[in-house]
């Protein structure tokens, strides 16, 4: 009797200790709160008018400057000579010799490849970029 009075008492004092267990294991306050969001930086909008040109733009148009242009029929056709916006376009002014002199002629950037260091292939042939009309700007 005695050995089952001991095993009561200590079932007991193993009870109570196990509540008090799960009793500090819940936080006191269950609520859960949400973060709260950070404040949105306001957009800038753009007016409408010329592409804004990205950083990686700017530098192809710097590489593009000095480059000997290849023709589709794989001739040198002159040397972009500037970058200037005509009209709201981008375009590489490009100077070439021919039978009669000098003459310049605007082609949109878009239509440049650098193939090389000092070398950009544009999508059009020597006899289309000779009758492209005289740049004047």
């Amino acid at each position: 009797m005695r050995a089952k009075l001991i095993t009561t008492v200590l079932s007991a004092a193993f009870m109570a200790g196990a509540a008090q267990i799960v009793a500090v294991a819940e936080p006191a306050n269950t609520q859960i709160t949400k973060p709260e969001a950070a404040p949105t930086a306001p957009v800038d909008v753009k007016p409408v008018g010329r592409p804004q040109v990205d950083a990686a733009t700017s530098i192809r148009e710097k590489r593009l400057v000095g480059a000997t242009v290849i023709s589709i029929d794989e001739k040198e056709t002159g040397e972009v000579r500037e970058i200037v916006d005509d009209g709201g376009s981008t375009k590489a002014v490009v100077e070439y010799e021919g039978l009669l002199g000098g003459k310049r002629v605007a082609i949109p950037i878009a239509d440049f490849t650098l193939i090389a260091e000092g070398r950009a292939r544009v999508g059009l042939s020597e006899a289309e970029i000779k009758d492209l009309p005289n740049y004047g700007g």
